[in-house]
């Protein structure tokens, strides 16, 4: 019984929400660990009557179930997110009630930052690229990719979703999270590299289509791009915050240390709230301290 408005919750999110793929995934693995915790724990078939009447202990039985089984706390306070989102939809749609879930606290996060890269990596970065390439196309396909998230600052899901008519002469047109539209400026390097892969990618593309592709040339997901930046960090024997997202992170960090203001940086990344950004380009003490030096008038 209780499955049928567990897909109809995943199905709202989906068609009603807009919800991308990636977000409804992450819903749908909250929802099966909860269901699987509380058949468990109440011993019989969860029914939407059973769900309105679990209580605080209930709750949080089931966040120190999760605490044994090695949840980070950013991971446990996005689950508690998705159960009030489930709460509120039952509510809504077949008045189901229950006051615990609103009263249940988050646990506290640390804030985790992912450390820019330095800029003498980059090269080293490309040369791997290279090495462990067998197709010309695909190695420019990478540079491509890697060299428009740096340059942009784009989110790894962003940018393979960028269409062929979106790239214009000068900026490029990004879809966001919550299908938000902004437009990147597109610097020079960036639009070179992205007219060498697209001249070399072995399929036809059409302007509504998507232009990083896999070697079956079919849309190339984030997961394979991932595992290839991971092998390039082991090979390299660089620091485990080298990830597709630590690319837009350096972007962010870069600008800021060159003078950028917060406002424009946050424009560019499409973050809606500032605080977000301020989170995001967090630099060295050490170069707050040198940027202090120079600039204040009693230093």
């Amino acid at each position: 019984m209780f499955k049928l408005w567990y897909q109809e919750f995943l199905d709202y999110l989906q068609n009603i929400r807009n919800y991308s793929s990636l977000t409804i995934v992450s819903y749908e693995n909250d929802l099966k660990y909860f269901t699987n915790f509380i058949q468990d724990h109440i011993g019989s078939e969860i029914t939407l009557s059973k769900l309105a009447n679990l209580t605080i202990t209930d709750f949080r039985s089931l966040l120190f179930k999760r605490s044994q089984d090695n949840f980070d706390s950013n991971s446990t306070r996005r689950f508690v997110s998705t159960l009030r989102s489930l709460y509120k939809y039952l509510a809504e749609k077949h008045s189901i009630q229950n006051k615990a879930i609103q009263v249940l606290k988050s646990p506290k996060t640390k804030e985790r930052i992912p450390k820019a890269i330095h800029q003498a990596d980059f090269p080293e970065i490309e040369s791997m690229l290279d090495e462990i390439n067998d197709h010309p196309w695909v190695l420019k396909r990478d540079i491509a990719l890697l060299t428009l998230i740096y340059a942009c600052g784009l989110r790894i899901s962003e940018a393979l979703n960028i269409r062929k008519n979106d790239i214009q002469h000068d900026y490029i047109k990004v879809l966001g999270k919550g299908n938000k539209q902004r437009l990147v400026p597109l610097i020079s390097i960036a639009k070179e590299k992205l007219d060498q892969y697209i001249l070399s990618i072995p399929y036809s593309i059409e302007g509504g289509s998507e232009i990083f592709l896999g070697l079956r040339g079919k849309k190339l997901q984030p997961a394979v791009f991932s595992r290839k930046i991971k092998n390039i960090r082991i090979l390299l024997g660089l620091d485990e915050s080298l990830t597709p997202h630590a690319f837009r992170h350096s972007f962010a960090t870069h600008l800021l240390e060159n003078g950028a203001d917060l406002r424009s940086i946050q424009e560019l990344l499409g973050h809606s709230s500032l605080s977000t950004t301020q989170i995001y380009t967090k630099v060295d003490y050490s170069h707050i301290m040198d940027v202090y030096r120079k600039t204040h008038p009693n230093s």
